[in-house]
């Protein structure tokens, strides 16, 4: 009997039929209980992806220059906004933010924490996960200067003057707006056959009795008052090409037409002065707004209007542009990280040589119609295209953010020279109808972003 009973002992001992399900049970609850912790850490991390993203946007838009909610009220918005799904963890938000500001830019840091209740971790006593997660962001505003260098020539005439008009005024009004800190400074430069410029530049003007333009042998009486002048400098190929220039080293550009009886190659108007470094909104707009038949120029000096573009941007102008007193440090230098320098450089036509009257007369007050035989070129087409393309290359490398509006320009050899001096082919607009003012929109739509650092 004993010795049955011994087998059936090592028998059983030796049977593992039954293991699995004995170790199984015995490991249930382990089992399950990490089976469940995977469960609610995978919810954690999911929530902290959700905190983590509604943080960085919310704390985004509180820092925001154009923000005028609380920071801690926008970012508790999109916190809230994001968890609405999870209402058992969103009583326990607690939204820490802090913000420091200055005249250019505002810095908001933010944490956030959450407790989420736990489903089966609660069997191991873990009742729920703390789950925090934090941010900073910096909005800086670029100081911004920008040239507009626009073609009042007389084959503006009639829609393409008054839309050029109502785009520039837009365009201004829309850099102004965005401007919350007084940061930008807008130079506004019509042009014709040259640039006409206010009496503080009468300073240019030779001190002689006369001038006379190199090549030519004629002599002209150059004015002794800043009243008596046309505002026109004259200026020769190499000058045009020169960032700077010499008091009392310029003559005064005479009074004639070539092709147009009416409109001068000096623009004749008081309302056609270059404005220079303002963000005063009635003197820009108030310019921009004589915009119309009555002010069109004869010739099209984009070379000289383009010179003055670069100028109305080179620190060696600093202060010797009769700008707004408040830019008086403008314009700034050239690798100045906080500035954003930009010119736009628009045409409907190619650029013209520089045509002089071959003999002059007594005053030059008297406006005189000479046509294309009585005129000799101060210096030839070719020339001018070349002083163009100089000037554009010397902005771009100096990185001047260089955009050209081509209006309705039919000569491929002319839209080349403006798309040639834009920055890049992003930054050159060719208008064929007459909508430039989606051109003027969508500039100023991308400086709103350039002059924007996150």
């Amino acid at each position: 009997m004993t010795r049955q009973i011994n087998a059936r002992f090592q028998r059983f001992a030796r049977d593992t039929r039954a293991n699995v399900a004995m170790v199984f049970a015995l490991c249930f609850g382990v089992m399950a209980t990490a089976a469940g912790g995977g469960l609610d850490y995978s919810r954690s991390v999911g929530i902290g992806t959700e905190l983590q993203a509604a943080l960085d946007s919310g704390v985004l838009a509180a820092a925001s220059m154009t923000q005028t909610r609380d920071a801690e009220t926008v970012v508790r918005a999109y916190i809230e906004a994001a968890l609405g799904d999870h209402r058992d963890i969103i009583d326990s938000l607690d939204v820490q933010v802090t913000q420091s500001a200055s005249l250019n830019s505002r810095e908001v840091a933010a944490s956030a924490t959450v407790l989420m209740p736990t489903t089966l971790l609660n069997m191991a006593g873990i009742k729920q996960i703390v789950i925090g997660r934090e941010t900073k962001a910096e909005e800086r505003l670029r100081n911004i200067e920008v040239s507009m260098v626009l073609d009042i020539s007389s084959s503006m005439r009639g829609s393409k003057i008054t839309n050029l008009r109502g785009a520039s005024i837009d365009f201004v009004d829309t850099m102004l707006d965005a401007d919350v800190s007084g940061a930008t400074s807008i130079s506004v430069i019509p042009y014709g056959g040259t640039v006409r410029l206010d009496d503080s530049f009468f300073r240019f003007v030779s001190n002689g009795e006369s001038y006379s333009p190199p090549g030519f042998d004629w002599q002209l009486e150059v004015p002794q008052m800043a009243a008596d002048w046309n505002g026109c400098l004259e200026l020769n190929r190499m000058q045009v090409d020169r960032i700077a220039l010499t008091p009392g080293g310029h003559g005064v550009l005479p009074n004639f037409t070539v092709w147009n009886r009416t409109n001068p190659w000096c623009p004749d108007s008081d309302d056609t002065e270059a404005v220079f470094l303002s963000n005063d909104r009635n003197r820009l707009v108030g310019l921009l707004e004589n915009f119309d038949n009555s002010i069109l120029s004869d010739g099209t000096g984009t070379d000289i209007a383009t010179s003055w573009g670069v100028r109305a941007l080179d620190p060696e102008w600093r202060g010797g542009l009769n700008g707004d007193a408040q830019f008086n440090a403008r314009p700034a230098v050239y690798d100045d990280g906080e500035t954003l320098k930009v010119m736009v450089v628009m045409t409907d036509g190619g650029i013209t040589s520089q045509r002089r009257p071959e003999r002059g007369w007594d005053s030059v007050l008297n406006l005189v119609h000479v046509g294309t035989r009585g005129t000799d070129d101060l210096y030839n087409t070719m020339q001018a295209r070349r002083n163009f393309s100089d000037l554009c290359t010397y902005a771009k490398n100096n990185g001047v953010i260089v955009y050209s509006i081509a209006f309705q320009v039919r000569n491929g050899r002319d839209q080349n020279d403006m798309r040639a001096c834009a920055t890049s082919h992003a930054q050159f607009y060719n208008v064929e109808d007459l909508d430039i003012a989606s051109a003027f929109a969508s500039i100023a739509a991308d400086l709103t972003q350039l002059r924007l650092s996150r």
